[in-house]
């Protein structure tokens, strides 16, 4: 039987040669430490290194691989379609539908993982706290609240973003907070086939579109940073993880996105 790990508690025997540096992590936080001992023969020093990782960075990344295994997927179930070989069709809706999942709650994860980190960073102010345990923000208010304690993002753009940013959330807990009820099947507008309504909220179109979401929330705040605020500094640290993700993947950037033009620009 399989027994879960605690970090610190694992330990190999095999020995490794020695290696110099370890690459960090896009849009992580290192912290350098020197640490003075008293050795017998005199003083000794050391240097402990601490890190943080942007976990934000992780679920976009996730969100960004399994949004274009959801849309692959949804060209293979076209293909299929077309040659009326149903048994494809579900493997293929299958597979469309698990990686959608994932793409959709991830592009979900990314948000709620920056809005944490900026929260843990003092990002709020003592009277919103108050407000938030008297009445419970949704999830997506939460998020898009506390980035613009932190980010000056212009209100035309919140204004276009924030139904979107809160349909993502909506997708989102329909898979992580399912109802029990039986759900009416719908007519799948791009196979013609009955499927279960999660399908849909799931499918590529959710998954790459919640993707695009959160990659332009995400770039608003970081191009539109509060310099006076002491949180806004890591969100400059988030700006490089992005960058850097935005190098990789510069397809992801076009006209229609000058925010992530901008970043790559002046980074």
């Amino acid at each position: 039987m399989a027994h879960l790990l605690h970090a610190g508690s694992m330990k190999n025997s095999e020995e490794f040669p020695p290696m110099e540096s370890f690459p960090r992590f896009p849009g992580s936080i290192t912290r350098e430490f020197l640490t003075i001992g008293i050795a017998p023969v005199g003083p000794d020093f050391d240097v402990e290194y601490s890190t943080d990782v942007g976990f934000w960075m992780v679920w976009l990344r996730l969100a960004h691989d399994h949004a274009m295994e959801s849309a692959a997927a949804r060209e293979t179930a076209l293909v299929a379609r077309r040659a009326g070989d149903a048994p494809a069709v579900q493997s293929a809706l299958w597979s469309e539908f698990r990686h959608g999942l994932q793409a959709v709650t991830a592009s979900a994860y990314s948000l709620e993982a920056l809005c944490k980190m900026l929260e843990a960073r003092g990002a709020v102010d003592e009277e919103t706290e108050k407000r938030r345990r008297k009445r419970k923000p949704w999830a997506s208010r939460r998020v898009m609240e506390t980035v613009l304690l932190v980010s000056n993002i212009p209100a035309p753009r919140m204004d276009r973003l924030r139904p979107n940013i809160e349909q993502l959330f909506n997708n989102r807990n329909a898979s992580v907070h399912p109802e029990l009820d039986f759900k009416t099947n719908v007519r799948h507008h791009a196979l013609d086939v009955d499927v279960n309504p999660i399908y849909v909220w799931c499918g590529s179109e959710q998954a790459v579109g919640g993707f695009a979401v959160a990659l332009e929330f995400l770039a608003l705040a970081v191009v539109h940073v509060d310099d006076t605020s002491y949180s806004s500094q890591f969100l400059r640290i988030a700006r490089e993880g992005l960058v850097e993700f935005l190098r990789e993947h510069p397809d992801l950037v076009s006209d229609e996105a000058p925010e992530l033009a901008d970043l790559i620009a002046n980074a």
